[in-house]
């Protein structure tokens, strides 16, 4: 009875652990990252950060800092794997930039 019980609470917390990332994912980081498929089967992406890097960042460039997290994204994924580039670069509100780019 005793293994069955811990068996059943180890479960709970590995499920609950590996649902954290997905949660942190979306509501505390100061970026975002949505691969998609276009109507027309085109795979593309949207990247949305701050306009502004954090301060360990010194004197580094937004956009190629950027690009490089875009980058490490796309590989960490798997996505985009004959190339990548970025077809525009928006402002948005709240002081962030809107990234849109298409797979090669």
């Amino acid at each position: 009875m005793k293994t069955a019980a811990m068996l059943v609470i180890i479960s709970l917390l590995a499920g609950m652990l590996g649902c954290t990332p997905l949660l942190a994912d979306d509501i505390h980081s100061p970026t975002s990252f949505r691969p998609y498929i276009d109507k027309d089967g085109k795979q593309r992406f949207r990247f949305v950060a701050k306009n502004k890097l954090p301060s360990y960042y010194k004197d580094a460039d937004v956009r190629q800092t950027h690009e490089s997290w875009i980058a490490n994204e796309l590989g960490r994924r798997q996505y985009c794997t004959k190339g990548w580039q970025i077809v525009s670069v928006t402002s948005a509100p709240e002081d962030n930039l809107i990234y849109e780019g298409v797979c090669k």
